[in-house]
């Protein structure tokens, strides 16, 4: 009797992730403004998001990598915002290394 082994599949690209994800989220957005689904969804992933920078923040504060001493809300707005103008960037052709200088700044702007 001879056995068949089922090849494994092979994990989904990042792309193929990021596309669908992009699309929601783009669509969500453009929504938002007139609906009222779509702007609680956008609120509420948007807070979720301030929330776990704020305590990235917060814990960066603790153990010293972190010395903005600004309110923890306003650096996590600004990383936040900074994600998103990265996103667009990156959509729009940018490459690694510009990516990679615009998050030095980003970090800069933390330390400073």
């Amino acid at each position: 009797m001879t056995s068949v082994t089922a090849a494994k599949p092979s994990p989904p690209r990042p792309s193929a992730i990021a596309r669908p994800i992009r699309a929601r989220t783009a669509a969500t957005v453009e929504l938002a403004g007139r609906d009222a689904r779509a702007a609680g969804m956008l609120e509420r992933d948007t807070s979720r998001r301030l929330a776990a920078l704020r305590a990235a923040i917060e814990q960066g504060r603790r153990d010293g990598s972190i010395t903005s001493t600004r309110d923890a809300g306003a650096p996590a707005r600004f990383v936040n915002a900074t994600i998103g103008g990265m996103r667009v960037s990156s959509q729009g052709g940018a490459d690694r290394a510009t990516l990679e200088a615009i998050a030095e700044v980003v970090m800069d702007a933390l330390t400073h």
